[in-house]
């Protein structure tokens, strides 16, 4: 997902569950993070995971596809 310079540096390290992005992409950003979550079978801990379920509540129900990583 391409950010600005300063958006990026605002973000720092912060995941969903400290910080959102502008919530007209809320959904993209989701999903972004639970497909590289899945991809990369990486664990959430649970205030991430807490906050990715919120989010995605308020979302389309789409299937969500992704490859593993190797």
């Amino acid at each position: 997902m391409a950010v600005t310079k300063r958006s990026n540096r605002q973000k720092s390290d912060q995941d969903p569950a400290e910080r959102m992005p502008d919530p007209r992409v809320g959904c993209d950003y989701t999903e972004y993070w639970v497909r590289a979550k899945k991809s990369y079978d990486m664990s959430a801990d649970p205030a991430k995971k807490r906050k990715l379920t919120k989010l995605a509540s308020s979302c389309p129900n789409v299937p969500l596809t992704y490859t593993v990583a190797s």
